[in-house]
């Protein structure tokens, strides 16, 4: 690994192939966590950092002290391998964005395996992309393994704060992993930003009717036939949870007024 790391400091690209052709890993470390990738921007070798990038370094790699090779850059005044490193992130982003745009009809039409694949191979690209983690969480929920979900929407919510897609699906992941206290938390703040949507409104009315909050569960789905007095389906789970509470007349009323 030293053989690697002090080839990308001399700046010795033809030595860094040869390593790399025999099995050297690219994001081999030192003992400060530091990547062959941050040694070659540390020293502004362009031409090596370039290379590197072209044989799959992390872009994003961070060592003990949680310093990455862009910073590296920066910090030494090498303005042009500072350069190769942010245009190279953006190429990933926008690499990221296409992908993460064909998961979406994946997703649409139940390819969920498919749609994770393309959202695995967006996170080598940048482990940071909040959108990444976003779905993955999404599709995690799909699989039914919820409790594995909840770090990925943790890792959304940090810079989604205000998409209420977001809190809903970690409601959901939290309720399923028997956190309901938690969960009703995330549907409100979805509720919140999003007042109108059906489907969150419903979450949360099913969750508290789950856990025998039957009469916060009523007013929940009351408010769903308020904003939508038209919707059959609203007016069938209003007319279900005052049954469920011991308001048959109301029910039947209920009943009625969708017929």
């Amino acid at each position: 690994s030293d053989w690697l790391l002090n080839a990308a400091t001399r700046g010795d690209v033809d030595i860094i192939q040869a390593l790399l052709e025999a099995g050297f890993y690219v994001d081999v470390r030192d003992g400060f966590g530091s990547t062959a990738l941050m040694h070659a921007a540390m020293v502004g070798g362009t031409d090596t950092v370039e290379y590197l990038l072209s044989q799959g370094a992390n872009l994003y790699a961070k060592n003990r002290y949680g310093y990455d090779a862009l910073y590296y850059a920066k910090l030494q005044h090498h303005s042009g391998t500072a350069n190769a490193i942010a245009d190279a992130r953006k190429q990933a982003a926008s690499i990221n964005r296409d992908l993460l745009a064909r998961t979406y009809p994946l997703l649409a039409t139940g390819e969920v395996d498919e749609a994770k694949v393309l959202i695995q191979k967006a996170l080598r690209k940048d482990p940071h992309d909040v959108v990444a983690h976003l779905l993955t969480g999404y599709v995690l929920i799909l699989q039914r393994e919820y409790q594995a979900a909840i770090p990925e929407l943790h890792i959304a919510l940090k810079q989604l704060s205000r998409r209420a897609d977001v809190h809903n699906y970690l409601g959901l992941a939290l309720f399923y992993s028997s956190h309901p206290d938690a969960s009703f938390t995330e549907f409100r703040e979805a509720i919140k930003r999003e007042g109108n949507r059906i489907r969150y409104r419903h979450d949360l009315a099913s969750a508290l009717e789950t856990t025998g909050h039957v009469k916060e569960a009523v007013e929940e789905y009351r408010r769903i036939v308020d904003i939508y007095p038209k919707n059959q389906e609203a007016i069938g789970w209003y007319a279900r949870s005052l049954q469920f509470a011991g308001r048959n007349d109301d029910a039947i009323a209920q009943i009625k007024k969708g017929l």
